[in-house]
């Protein structure tokens, strides 16, 4: 059985005789057990360390090689694991979570990183043939297969979604 603080409270244990990850309130002493679907035997032993990851994921290295995903919600008190094994062919003797959340995993055949998927957001230059640069975009619609985008010069542009070039520019004039 391998045992960890988790929080203020409660102790993760990694019970090898039930199977099972065992949640401990260590003030009152509850305790909640969740199967582990893992044969905990033969992948928790002396070397197997408990690393925080963010506020409810946790990775554990196994005693031979790889390492798993937890996630613990301490308020909800619940225990989840990832039946993913990583890193199958390592000893994974250390795991670190950086403060970017990338993981770094030290092995006994070198260290490695991370490899953090492109931003989610993207840019691209909108050119507008018959206004200078100066503008900015105040509103947008995205249709399925057009980008409409509302200029400060008191303009819409039409872009192909895809190609992301203007196809119509719309003056709209002022009335009041």
């Amino acid at each position: 059985i391998r045992s960890f603080f988790i929080s203020q409270f409660h102790l993760l244990s990694m019970n090898t005789l039930t199977n099972n990850f065992d949640l401990i309130n260590i003030k009152t002493g509850e305790i909640k057990s969740f199967a582990s679907g893992l044969p905990l035997i033969e992948e928790v032993g002396w070397q197997t360390n408990l690393i925080k990851i963010n506020d409810s994921m946790w990775a554990f290295n196994c005693k031979s090689k790889g390492f798993y995903l937890l996630f613990i919600d301490t308020l909800q008190k619940t225990v989840r694991f990832s039946p993913q094994k990583y890193f199958n062919d390592y000893v994974c003797n250390s795991i670190l979570s950086d403060r970017n959340g990338r993981l770094w995993i030290g092995t006994p055949k070198g260290l490695f990183m991370e490899k953090k998927n492109p931003g989610i957001i993207s840019s691209f230059a909108v050119y507008n043939t018959h206004q200078s640069s100066d503008f900015a975009i105040t509103g947008l619609y995205i249709s399925s297969d057009k980008i409409f985008a509302g200029t400060d010069k008191e303009e819409i542009l039409v872009l192909y979604k895809q190609t992301k070039k203007t196809i119509s520019r719309i003056h709209l004039e002022r009335v009041y």
